[in-house]
């Protein structure tokens, strides 16, 4: 998405692979201008199981492990 588009360090909705797209460890979840969502999964989309995932407003933490996959929606993510 970052090449395709020109947009470096991107860090909003997406789903973003744990060790290649973001690194492993700890992570804040912010909603933009009302809910967000996050999901940490096992696999690819269509092929996993949810670890974890949230319905939230304003932010969340979280923690992902290399391997992982999170999907994240209407939020921006940043590593702590």
């Amino acid at each position: 998405y970052e090449i395709i588009n020109d947009l470096p360090n991107y860090n909003q909705s997406g789903y973003y692979k744990v060790g290649v797209d973001i690194d492993p460890g700890n992570y804040v979840v912010e909603s933009i201008g009302g809910s967000g969502y996050y999901a940490i999964l096992t696999g690819p989309v269509s092929n996993s199981n949810i670890v974890d995932n949230d319905n939230f407003q304003g932010r969340a933490a979280i923690r992902v492990k290399n391997g992982q996959y999170v999907q994240v929606s209407g939020a921006t993510i940043t590593k702590q």
